[in-house]
Parts: structure tokens; sequence; C-alpha cells
């Protein structure tokens, strides 16, 4: 994903990406994440409604007293946010788009 340049840029910029990141999500299939161009376009976080979307959870699992992150069927009745990764495997694990409220795309602005 080229992820160092983000964390050694001078400055990050945004964008609202909300129906880009609707069609990618919408038409998305495994065979795409062979693609390197498109991990490039990777870097975005995703608000959504989860209505039983497959989603990372960070809670108690079991009896111990430290949090684990799990995959789980996740509802809410507010919007969350997650990674634009975290929301393609959820399309992919369940075969269904999940309800994007909003997306925000970053890139770098060195000038």
């Amino acid at each position: 994903m080229n992820l160092w340049v983000h964390l050694t840029a001078e400055r990050i910029e945004w964008i609202d990406a909300t129906d880009e990141i609707r069609r990618l999500i919408k038409r998305i299939g495994p065979e795409d994440l062979r693609n390197p161009e498109i991990w490039q376009k990777m870097t975005a976080i995703v608000q959504l409604q989860p209505n039983n979307d497959i989603l990372p959870v960070r809670c108690h699992f079991g009896e111990k007293n430290a949090f684990n992150i799990g995959l789980e069927h996740v509802v809410s009745r507010k919007p969350l946010w997650y990674t634009l990764n975290d929301v393609i495997a959820s399309k992919l694990l369940t075969g269904k788009t999940p309800n994007i409220v909003r997306a925000i795309k970053f890139w770098i602005n060195n000038s």
C-alpha cells in the first residue's frame, strides 16, 4: 500500500470520497486484491452503518481480562468508522455491500 510515505509526509490532505468508495466496494472481488494498483486506493477510512456486517471488534472474549480483536457480526444504531480494508473484507466475507455513510481518502502533499 506504500504507507511509509504517509508516515514520513510533511502534510497529508484528505477529500470526501464517498461516491468513489461506494462504487469500489460495490464492484470489488477477490481477484481485484491481486492488483497492486488498487492497493494505492486503499488509504481511506469509511463510516458505515453496520447491519450484520462482519467487522473487527475489540472486546473481552472469554474469561480473561485482556481485550482482543475478533471478527464479529456487527449491528449498531450509530455509524462506525473502519479502514477501507476492513470494509472490503466485510464485503468479501458476507457477499453484501455495507451501508457506507461517508468515506475520506488521504493523499500526500509535500508542497
